[in-house]
């Protein structure tokens, strides 16, 4: 394996612990599909465990999100390299990973809300920066109750079996039954699946030009992460420079798409939260109003970026490249 540090967010220092890592699969196009699943997948497993004492300690905001990362890829590849474990098993873990995304949500959205105060400030005119203190205090609060909640679940009985069952599964013998698909050669099922979310891409795309509503950007922005973490995972059986070629591509297309999410995301819940701040008085209607400022040029910034997409799309789905990923799918 080969490990990655990531420096301090908040102070430029390395952190003690590594953030993250790059698997070092050494997949080959020959390989049984569900031996090559296991190869993937143990390094992600080893990514949480080594996030979670920086979670714990709250050393750096970024052992949560490099963990969140590792969830988040582990249950795509059990939800995408399909028919290679037995069902039950796989959808039981499927939930259990599902649950740990839930329990780590909400401190990471409050992660990344904070992470937004000084260009927030920078933003409003002058005489409206400090009135915007209050909201953020709330939020720093909120985030400590957050992270109380978080800790609690890494430290319980349930979440350590989780893990333990989930490291003796993918270390275990085969057996002597497979799935439909355990013993196929994992390039067969790679370029399967990756055609096929690729398609799918096109296809939900297309539809988005038409109209540019949340919910159909925010199903093309899922489809699209499918996409990369399954070039990602196979990323050793196809041609580097096409593959980084692609990879370059629909990174662009998916910074357009969580761009508008993410403004989203913090319109509403700057909406959600306005009421229950815990001020009084002239500074109650003061920090109110500059809420309001907040949530109005999110909304403008939003539509900007908004705007954007239609070119970022037809330059991702253009005949050249199209082109350039059947050459890669060969």
């Amino acid at each position: 394996m080969k490990w990655e540090k990531a420096g301090d967010t908040q102070t430029g220092k390395k952190s003690p612990l590594a953030h993250s890592m790059t698997p070092d699969n050494r997949l080959r196009p020959g390989m049984a599909a569900n031996a090559a699943a296991r190869l993937i997948l143990r390094p992600l497993l080893e990514i949480m465990r080594a996030n979670e004492e920086g979670i714990k300690t709250d050393a750096d905001i970024e052992h949560l999100h490099e963990y969140r990362i590792a969830v988040r890829r582990t249950r795509s590849a059990l939800g995408q390299i399909r028919e290679v474990f037995p069902l039950e098993e796989t959808e039981y873990f499927k939930g259990e990973f599902q649950k740990l995304g839930r329990l780590t949500n909400d401190l990471r959205n409050l992660d990344v809300f904070l992470t937004t105060e000084a260009n927030y400030r920078a933003k409003l005119p002058d005489n409206m920066r400090e009135d915007i203190t209050p909201l953020f205090d709330y939020l720093r609060c909120r985030r400590s109750r957050a992270l109380v909640v978080v800790v609690a679940g890494l430290d319980s009985r349930t979440y350590g079996r989780t893990l333990d069952d989930w490291d003796r599964f993918l270390h275990r013998p085969m057996g002597a039954i497979h799935p439909r698909n355990a013993q196929k050669p994992i390039i067969q099922l790679a370029r399967r699946r990756i055609n096929r979310q690729y398609q799918a891409i096109l296809a939900d795309g297309t539809h988005a030009l038409e109209s540019l509503e949340d919910e159909i950007l925010h199903t093309l922005r899922i489809e699209c992460k499918k996409l990369r973490y399954l070039l990602e995972f196979f990323a050793e059986l196809f041609p580097p420079k096409e593959t980084a070629s692609l990879l370059k591509q629909l990174k662009r297309l998916q910074d357009n798409l969580g761009t508008v999410s993410d403004l989203g995301n913090q319109r509403d819940y700057l909406l959600s939260i306005a009421d229950v701040l815990d001020v009084d008085g002239l500074q109650a209607r003061r920090t109110l109003v500059t809420t309001g400022v907040l949530i109005e040029m999110i909304g403008r910034e939003q539509q900007s970026i908004r705007s954007d997409f239609a070119e970022t799309f037809i330059n991702f789905s253009s005949p050249t490249h199209q082109k350039q990923f059947r050459k890669m799918m060969k």
